[in-house]
């Protein structure tokens, strides 16, 4: 009888130990889990934070506090811009000034881009026999101040749209210490790019062009420019280092070293 007796008490205990240190596996293996889970989704929010944009301001901004501006490793600077406009009665032409263009700038991996946007450059007619044309000149220069980095590739891309006769275009010129190159993009090729003598210093000049010609088939032309982006493709042993931390990376490294925090501790006191 006792003998019985502590045998079903043997095989209880059994089956609670059993039971406690399944729910105590279990446990621990849903905050490694969910602590994985979480640090995986901060490095992709990180990642896509890398490539945020930046906002230098209009260019006016940026050419009357020092002319200059830094994305990472590269410095653009000594920018100029030059317009002009014409327009037959009843047409219209705007070129924008330096105050009505904003400039960003982007890092992507080895890809930096800087961007002129939210402007217009426009020319467009109501009628037959109307003409319109606006012309914009931007020019600056691009330094890259690591020394064991530089500029190889050069691509461009503009926002444009062209309806009835005329054209919206951008010639540009790249030239460097040793070499020159051209691109040129339009309406209907708006992404170009080529491949450049590698070089730390390049001067850029964007000369952008929309004409309006109104006919009797096609009286209304309208011809525009919204945006004109510039990315440089960078060579060297390494990519460039991460910006300084936003408070939103920040908060979230902060919740990772907590949860982690929390995990060891709860493991601790489980197996305590």
């Amino acid at each position: 009888m006792l003998v019985s007796v502590t045998r079903k008490l043997t095989v209880a205990g059994s089956r609670q130990f059993r039971t406690i240190l399944l729910q105590r596996v279990a446990t621990n293996v849903m905050l490694r889990c969910f602590h994985c889970a979480f640090v995986a989704l901060v490095i992709l929010c990180t990642k896509s934070a890398l490539a945020a944009t930046i906002d230098f301001g209009t260019l006016q901004h940026i050419i009357d506090h020092g002319n200059s501006i830094t994305l990472g490793d590269k410095q653009f600077s000594d920018f100029v811009l030059t317009r002009s406009s014409f327009a037959s009665p009843g047409a219209t032409a705007t070129a924008p000034t330096a105050s009505q263009i904003e400039v960003q700038g982007e890092i992507s991996g080895d890809f930096y881009k800087i961007t002129f946007t939210n402007f217009t450059l426009q020319a467009a007619t109501t009628a037959a026999g109307q003409r319109a044309q606006a012309d914009l000149t931007i020019m600056f220069d691009v330094a890259v101040t690591d020394p064991l980095r530089g500029i190889d590739k050069v691509a461009l891309d503009i926002t444009a749209v062209n309806t009835g006769l005329g054209h919206s275009l951008l010639d540009e010129s790249i030239i460097g210490p040793t070499s020159t190159a051209a691109l040129h993009a339009n309406e209907t090729t708006p992404s170009v790019n080529t491949a450049v003598a590698q070089t730390r210093t390049l001067h850029i000049i964007k000369d952008a062009n929309v004409l309006a010609v109104g006919r009797s088939a096609t009286p209304a032309a309208n011809a525009t420019i919204t945006e004109i982006s510039q990315t440089f493709h960078q060579f060297g042993p390494h990519h460039p280092p991460p910006p300084v931390p936003e408070p939103a990376s920040i908060v979230m490294w902060t919740l990772v070293a907590f949860v982690s925090g929390m995990a060891i501790r709860r493991g601790q006191t489980t197996r305590a």
